[in-house]
C-alpha cells in the first residue's frame, strides 16, 4: 500500500509540473501578443486546405504535380482540374480571333456576326468599320458600293447605316455561318432568305434590334449596334469557328516582290477608291474619289486595312433596275496588297467552303493579322497600281532632262549673244577708227585752212 500511494503521490507531483510549464508558457504567449507585432495567419488557398492534411504515417497525401502538365497538348480554353475534385485553374492560353489572327480577351463561342452597310454619299461618315474584322466591298445598281462587315469578338455600339440586302450578301454570310443583320432585300434577296439556310434579322419584321438616328433623313439612319444584339448573339448556340486565312506575324519581303503603294480601285458608274500604303504603320490609308477626300468615319477615323484583296468576278445586269447578278462560286483572278507589295493570283470557291486565295505558284496566300478588306471587282475593269518610289525617280529623271535641255537652249542663246556682241564690237571699233581717221584729217584740214587764212592777213 505504502508503494503504491508514494507512486501516487509521485505521479500527482509531476501533473503538477506540467501544468505550471504550461501557464508559464501561455503568460509568455500573450506577453507577446500583447507587444506592437501582431501574428498574422498564412493565407491557405483551397487546394492547400484539401490537399495538405497530414496523413497516417505523417506525410503528405499523394498531391498531382501539375508542373508535369503537358499545357501545350490541352486544347484551347481546356481548364485542368484537380483530382480531388477542387476548383479548376485556366491552363494560360491566349486566344487568338480566327478572323484577324490577333489575340482577343477571351475564348470565345459565338456565331459571327455580319451587317450590310451603305456607302452613298448620303450615308457617309458612317459608324463602326474600324472594329470590323473582315470587310467586304461590292457593287448595287446605280454604280455605288455597298459593305458587308464581319464582327466577332468586338461589337461597337453603333453600326451603320444599315441597309437592305442583295443575293450575293446573303451567300457570303452563309460561306461564314454568321447572324445577318439587314433591311429588307431585293426580290431574288427575299427567295434566297426564305429557304431558311442563313440566320438573318430584317430590320422590316425585327425592328428592335435596330434604331433610326434624328440627325439623318431615311433611309439613310438605321443603326443597329452591341446594346441592341449581343443579348440575342448569347442567346443563339454556341459556334466554333476554324483560321479563316493563313496568318503570318512576321513578314518577309523578296527582293523580287513587286512594291505597290497606291491602288485605285475604278469601279462602274464613276466610283473611285483609293489606298495609299504608309510603310512606318505598315497600313493602307482609305480614300474615296481623290487624294484629298480621306475617307473619315463619324469618329473622324479614316479607314485602314492590313491586308487588301482584289476578288475579279463576272458581274452582269439581271433587270432594269441596274440589279446585278456576281458569281461567287468557281474561280477568278485576285490580287493581294501588305506591306507595299503587289502578288498576283487566283481565288477558288466550293459550294460549301470559304474562298480561298493562291499565288500565281499556286501557294495559298497568307495573311498580316488584322482587318483584311476584299473588294469584289467586275472582271472587265482595270484595277491601277503603281510603285510611287519609281513615279519619284521618273519624275527627278524627266526634271534632270528638262534641266539639261534648257542649259542647251541656255548656252545656245549664249554663244548667239556672244557672236551679235562680237559683231556689235568689232562695228563699233570700225566706227570709232572711221572717226578718228577722219577726225584727224578734219584737223588737218582746219590747220591747213587757218595758214591760209593767216597767210591772206
Amino acid at each position: 500500500m505504502k508503494k503504491i500511494s508514494y507512486a501516487g503521490i509521485l505521479l500527482l507531483l509531476i501533473l503538477i509540473l506540467v501544468a505550471c510549464s504550461g501557464a508559464e508558457d501561455s503568460s509568455r504567449d500573450e506577453q507577446a501578443l500583447s507587444q506592437d507585432t501582431y501574428l498574422t495567419e498564412e493565407p491557405v488557398t483551397e487546394l492547400d486546405q484539401e490537399t495538405g492534411e497530414l496523413g497516417e504515417e505523417g506525410e503528405k497525401e499523394d498531391i498531382p504535380d501539375f508542373s508535369l502538365v503537358d499545357l501545350e497538348g490541352l486544347p484551347e480554353g481546356q481548364l485542368i482540374a484537380e483530382e480531388a475534385g477542387g476548383e479548376a485553374s485556366l491552363s494560360g492560353k491566349i486566344y487568338y480571333s480566327p478572323f484577324t489572327g490577333e489575340p482577343v480577351d477571351d475564348y470565345y463561342l459565338r456565331k459571327a456576326l455580319m451587317v450590310i452597310i451603305e456607302n452613298s454619299p448620303y450615308s457617309r461618315p458612317q459608324s463602326g468599320l474600324e472594329e470590323a474584322s473582315i470587310v467586304y466591298e461590292f457593287l448595287v445598281e446605280g454604280g455605288i458600293t455597298r459593305f458587308l462587315a464581319l464582327y466577332w469578338d468586338k461589337i461597337p455600339e453603333k453600326i451603320g447605316p444599315v441597309r437592305s440586302a442583295r443575293p450575293y450578301f446573303i451567300e457570303i454570310a452563309r460561306e461564314y455561318d454568321a447572324l445577318l443583320l439587314h433591311a429588307g432585300a431585293s426580290p431574288e434577296g427575299f427567295a434566297i432568305l426564305a429557304e431558311g439556310q442563313v440566320a438573318h434579322l430584317d430590320q422590316i419584321y425585327n425592328g428592335q434590334y435596330y434604331w433610326r438616328s434624328s440627325d439623318r433623313r431615311a433611309p439613310h439612319n438605321l443603326y443597329t449596334g452591341s446594346k441592341r444584339i449581343e443579348r440575342y448573339l448569347d442567346q443563339m448556340i454556341g459556334q466554333e469557328y476554324s483560321e479563316r486565312f493563313d496568318f503570318q506575324p512576321v513578314s518577309f519581303i523578296k527582293p523580287t516582290d513587286e512594291k505597290a503603294d497606291f491602288i485605285r480601285i475604278p469601279y462602274w458608274g464613276g466610283t473611285y477608291i483609293i489606298y495609299r500604303y504608309n510603310k512606318e504603320e505598315n497600313l493602307y490609308y482609305r480614300y474615296y474619289g481623290f487624294m484629298e477626300t480621306p475617307h473619315l468615319l463619324d469618329n473622324n477615323k479614316q479607314i485602314t486595312a492590313n491586308n487588301i484583296i482584289i476578288q475579279y468576278t463576272n458581274t452582269r445586269a439581271v433587270d432594269a433596275e441596274g440589279r446585278l447578278e456576281i458569281e461567287l462560286e468557281g474561280s477568278g483572278a485576285a490580287l493581294m496588297f501588305k506591306d507595299g507589295v503587289v502578288i498576283e493570283g487566283f481565288w477558288i470557291k466550293d459550294t460549301d467552303s470559304f474562298t480561298r486565295f493562291y499565288n500565281m505558284q499556286s501557294e495559298k496566300l497568307t495573311f498580316n493579322p488584322g482587318q483584311t478588306w476584299i473588294q469584289v471587282v467586275p472582271d472587265t475593269i482595270k484595277v491601277e497600281y503603281q510603285d510611287s518610289s519609281k513615279l519619284v525617280e521618273s519624275e527627278e529623271k524627266t526634271g534632270e532632262l528638262e534641266e539639261e535641255k534648257q542649259e542647251e537652249i541656255t548656252g545656245e542663246n549664249t554663244e548667239d549673244n556672244t557672236e551679235e556682241n562680237i559683231e556689235n564690237i568689232e562695228a563699233e571699233t570700225r566706227a570709232e577708227i572711221r572717226e578718228e581717221n577722219t577726225g584727224e584729217k578734219i584737223d588737218e584740214a582746219d590747220s591747213a585752212l587757218s595758214e591760209n587764212e593767216t597767210g591772206l592777213d
